[in-house]
């Protein structure tokens, strides 16, 4: 299930995109990194049918280079395509 998972987000995230952390369990994923723009990722992760809610465990910040760091969780559903 994690390589599956992992190559899920691989197809999804954009090449702007940089994890820093990707914690996957048994029912959820929780993704710590950095964008040009990470609002849009919610829509992006939701729009697969391997996750449900994706949603922010703290505020968007921006880093001294203008990059939003995020953190996201998500429920895995075990749905493929």
């Amino acid at each position: 299930a994690r390589i599956r998972t992992l190559a899920e987000l691989t197809r999804l995230l954009p090449a702007n995109v940089y994890l820093s952390e990707a914690d996957i369990s048994e029912d959820g994923v929780t993704l710590t990194g950095w964008a040009d723009s990470a609002s849009g990722l919610l829509a992006l992760l939701g729009s697969s049918p391997q996750f449900r809610n994706p949603e922010f465990l703290s505020a968007i910040t921006k880093n001294n280079d203008g990059k939003e760091l995020f953190r996201i969780h998500m429920q895995l559903t075990g749905g493929q395509q």
